[in-house]
């Protein structure tokens, strides 16, 4: 009822552009932005199962994600470019439900999961991310 997880997660990339054309009153630049980012690291969780008829369980996470997180800016004022990135690391509270169906050695899951955080609020910021994983488990 009680199980230990490990995983290597990538939590995708992230990318924003915005394009302006900003004033002072007397004269107008065009001002081209685009924000990129990306991160990915080690998970490990805690899951507690609760089993229900026919192969069935529901279950609760619990864990810590170890993200590394590449950022970048790439600003375009009148066709003149400037960029700026950073990279930094960061410790990620984790936390999910899911439901879970087994069948011989394999489970199909299907996981809803939060990590709170990810990032460096100085230097990449920091963003909670939400997703929905289907997956599966092979047990040996």
């Amino acid at each position: 009822y009680l199980a230990v997880e490990a995983a290597y997660v990538d939590l995708g990339d992230v990318e924003y552009k915005y394009d302006a054309v900003v004033s002072d009153g007397v004269t107008s630049a065009e001002v081209a932005t685009i924000f990129s980012g990306d991160s990915a690291g080690p998970m490990v969780s805690a899951l507690g199962r609760l089993p229900l008829a026919a192969g069935w369980d529901v279950y609760g996470r619990l864990g810590m994600y170890f993200g590394s997180e590449d950022s970048s800016v790439d600003v375009t004022v009148d066709g003149l470019s400037e960029s700026f990135s950073d990279s930094s690391s960061s410790e990620a509270f984790v936390w999910g439900v899911g439901l879970g169906f087994t069948s011989g050695r394999w489970t199909a899951r299907l996981d809803y999961q939060q990590f709170t955080d990810v990032g460096d609020s100085d230097a990449t910021g920091d963003v909670n991310v939400n997703r929905i994983v289907l997956g599966a488990v092979y047990r040996y």
